[in-house]
């Protein structure tokens, strides 16, 4: 009967199939069978784009999925783009995610595990941006030192606050900005345990 819908579900190109019975014979049947699968060739096409997708992930994993796929998706459709079709953002964004969360460090649930250490301590022009953080006061301090040098010719200071956009384990993002040649600047982002 298994074999008769393998048939029934047929299309061109003939396959070898293990067929496994779910009777308490458990019999494994090697039929050769018509199936409707992709070309092993577009299959291998595929795979190639995935590791476009994966390289560009390793390369900077602070990029987004979409963008990354928008970059290949339009380099792809100026080299060879009618050739093999470029796969959809919803039938690759599971294995962009997967390859991302490699290099991503994971959300830290408890003030004791937050580490800021490497790339994750620098802005992406590569400056000194993670200037202090201490678990035991529950307390990180985001500025570089161009901001700092900033603040320091500041005539007015201002300071904000919230509470329900800061992600645990904080519980207060907290700005100061200065008015620098008439124009009010973000110079300093606070993260802290506590109101």
């Amino acid at each position: 009967m298994v074999a008769r819908m393998l048939q029934a579900i047929a299309a061109e190109k003939p396959c070898c199939t293990m067929v496994t019975s779910t009777r308490k014979t458990d019999k494994h049947i090697l039929q050769e069978s018509p199936h409707n699968h992709e070309d092993d060739e577009l299959f291998a096409k595929h795979d190639k784009i995935l590791d476009t997708l994966r390289e560009n992930i390793r390369q900077d994993p602070s990029v987004t999925l979409k963008r990354v796929y928008e970059n290949i998706s339009r380099r792809h459709a100026q080299g060879c783009g009618d050739r093999e079709p470029m796969p959809e953002f919803h039938r690759v964004k599971s294995t962009m995610s997967r390859t991302r969360l490699e290099y991503v460090p994971a959300v830290p649930r408890y003030i004791e595990d937050v580490t800021i250490r490497g790339q994750w301590e620098n802005t992406w022009s590569n400056e000194k941006f993670a200037m202090f953080n201490d678990n035991d006061l529950g307390i990180l301090i985001y500025a570089t030192d161009e901001n700092l040098e900033i603040f320091r010719q500041c005539s007015e200071i201002y300071c904000d606050w919230a509470f329900h956009t800061c992600s645990r384990p904080y519980e207060q993002y907290f700005t100061i900005h200065g008015k620098y040649r008439n124009r009010v600047l973000c110079l300093d982002n606070c993260l802290m345990v506590s109101r």
